[in-house]
Order: C-alpha cells, then sequence, then structure tokens
C-alpha cells in the first residue's frame, strides 16, 4: 500500500527480511440476487478451482487447501496513493481513483508450515537467510509464523501452485485501506503495539504467529498488512507488497 508503506521502513527497523504474503483470486459473473453457497468446505489439492458466483459480503472469508483462509475485496472504486507532501515519495503520488473488479485475497501472511507444503511438492524453492540470520523456517516453535527469505520468484511460484498470482499494487492497498483513504489499515490512530509488531515491541525484535494483532487488521478483515516483520511483500509489477490473488481461470496476470 503506497500510503501505508511510507511509514513502513521506519516502523521496521532491524527487521529487514523478506516475507511471503498472500495470494488472490479474481471473482468472476457477480450475481448479487444469487444466495451464497459452498464456501464452509476446503478446497482439496487437485480440485477445478471453481469460486462462488455471487457477491460475497466485504470481508467473506473462504477457506482454502493450503490451511489458509482468503477474504474477499469487493469490485469498485477506492482512492490509491496520496497527494505529495513533506512525508511521501513523489511516486506515491498524486492520490487518484482506481476502479477493481472482485477478488480473494490471503487473510493472513504465507506461514512456514504451509510454505513447506510447496517445498515438498517441488514447486517452490526453500528459503535463503542471510549469514548469520536464525533458520526459523526449520524451526518447530515458527510453524505459524509469516515464512521468511523468500524472493519474487518463489512468491510467484507459490501463489501459482495453489491457483493464484501476487496481487496488483492496487490490490494490495485496496485491501489494506479499504474505500477510506486512511494512513493505516486500521484507519487514523498512529502505530502502536497492540496493533501491529514493529520497532521495539519485541525484544529482540522478532515475528509473531501469523494473526496476532486482530485490532489491526484492515477493512476486509486482512491482517499483518503492516508490521510482523514485512519489509517487503512483492507484487506482480515489482512494487512492495505481497499477497496473493487468485483468479479462476488458473492465468496469471500481465503487469501493469
Amino acid at each position: 500500500m503506497r500510503v501505508a508503506r511510507k511509514t513502513l521502513f521506519p516502523l521496521l527497523a532491524g527487521l529487514l527480511i523478506f516475507l511471503l504474503g498472500s495470494c488472490s483470486f479474481d471473482q468472476p459473473g457477480e450475481d448479487p440476487d444469487q444466495e451464497p453457497e459452498g464456501t464452509t468446505q476446503p478446497v482439496a489439492p487437485g480440485e477445478e478451482i471453481v469460486l462462488p458466483h455471487f457477491a460475497p459480503a466485504p470481508g467473506s472469508v473462504l477457506p482454502w487447501w493450503d490451511r489458509s483462509n482468503l477474504v474477499y475485496v469487493p469490485e469498485g472504486e477506492f482512492v490509491m496513493g496520496e497527494d505529495t507532501d513533506d512525508d511521501v515519495p513523489p511516486d506515491y503520488s498524486p492520490a487518484h481513483a482506481v476502479t477493481l473488479d472482485g477478488f480473494w485475497i490471503h487473510q493472513m501472511e504465507v506461514t512456514n508450515e504451509m510454505y513447506a507444503q510447496c517445498v515438498a511438492a517441488g514447486a517452490c524453492s526453500l528459503p535463503e537467510p542471510e549469514v548469520g540470520a536464525p533458520d526459523r523456517y526449520n524451526d518447530p516453535e515458527y510453524a505459524d509464523h509469516p515464512v521468511s527469505s523468500v524472493d519474487w520468484q518463489s512468491a510467484s511460484n507459490y501463489c501459482t501452485w495453489i491457483g493464484g498470482r501476487l496481487p496488483t499494487e492496487a490490490e494490495w492497498e485496496k485491501t489494506a485501506r479499504g474505500t477510506d483513504p486512511t494512513p493505516f489499515p486500521w484507519g487514523e490512530e498512529s502505530p502502536e503495539c497492540s496493533l501491529l509488531n514493529f520497532g521495539g515491541c519485541l525484544k529482540p525484535a522478532d515475528t509473531t504467529v501469523v494473526g496476532s494483532y486482530p485490532l489491526g487488521r484492515s477493512p476486509y478483515e486482512a491482517h499483518d498488512m503492516l508490521g510482523n516483520g514485512v519489509c517487503q511483500e512483492s507484487c506482480v509489477n515489482g512494487s512492495s507488497c505481497w499477497p496473493t490473488v487468485f483468479e479462476t481461470d488458473g492465468k496469471l496476470v500481465e503487469d501493469h
């Protein structure tokens, strides 16, 4: 999210790691009059990916077969970016209206346990922590922590493996801020340790179990859009952001 990113790096000093965020699905042919059906059971590996052809409520949850949940971000317009001031880099401005189709996106970051499934299947590469960095990936106590030390290509591979793609920057930003152009996923309130894991919240600095800060969730029920070690989340167009977007037709979305 561009607006959130202006505060991201100072908030996360000392946590310079890459994390796999989420994947998302495009929402086909919505029929607002059709009743929701079949959204409570996870999709099994090998099953055809068929998402509901109705308009779910914003923030609706859909269990997915990689042991995650997806949340729904509805179609429509939102304000992306921010008008330039002393704290906003020039490429974040000006604020402008963007219209998106509806899509599903991971509710939380991809965990070490989730990513290990992709590695075991031969579709993803092992994380590569920096020399001297702790090996959280192979530590059972960190199974539910966000996977780190994963590059852009590995993130893309994971998303493809579970039937999705990396999100565009616009999709990530809308998930994080909703339609109200506030500076943080939770609103206007300044960051504090009850809302996210950043800065000196943990000593020594470390990640936490995903979803540990429900008060900091976004308007669409997405967690950890800021904090918890997120230094850079990858978007399909290569900019900082990292959830995963899913499409029903299985096609990857081109850069834009």
